[in-house]
């Protein structure tokens, strides 16, 4: 069952509010006058309506979190973090999203060169940066000849980066 780290902000944000309010007015989940909080004080179900209406817009996968992989969703105007160990959290707007993501990556780089290798495939899709610069944040994980899918193109690395597969 997923995790809200900061479920009382979601809940505090009225357009969010209302946002789900209607969400689970039109799913049965509360009836006419009742809050979100009578039935979903942990956010479990807050964080199935941002999967299922809110855009997906970072996902990242491999085989160190074969089943929940880290993504993002856009919801209501608010961008939500979905980490790997299923913990959610709101993150803001499109700038705080970016500097998630650049810790995420950050945070990558701590692993071994060749993280990629022992832990792809990778795939990731990313609505927000380019293809380039999500390629430049992976190539010190990638030993030459690991390929990773980015936004549903293979690259290959190279001793010089990655290149595009044909």
């Amino acid at each position: 069952m997923p995790r809200f780290q900061n479920i009382d902000e979601v809940f505090k944000d009225k357009t969010l509010s209302r946002k789900l309010h209607k969400y689970f007015l039109n799913h049965g989940w509360i009836e006419e006058g009742e809050a979100i909080t009578d039935v979903d004080k942990d956010g479990g179900l807050v964080a199935e309506a941002i999967e299922e209406e809110g855009e997906c817009v970072f996902y990242f996968s491999n085989n160190s979190y074969p089943n929940a992989p880290e993504r993002a969703y856009l919801f209501a105007k608010k961008y939500f973090w979905f980490d790997g160990n299923d913990e959610i959290r709101l993150i803001g707007d499109l700038d705080d999203l970016k500097i998630e993501t650049e810790v995420f990556f950050d945070l990558l780089s701590d692993q071994d060169d060749d993280f990629f290798s022992q832990y792809g495939p990778v795939s990731i899709s990313c609505d927000y940066e380019s293809d380039e610069v999500i390629l430049k944040r992976c190539e010190n994980q990638a030993q030459p000849g690991v390929v990773i899918e980015v936004n549903n193109k293979d690259y290959v690395r190279t001793k010089t980066g990655f290149e595009l597969k044909i």
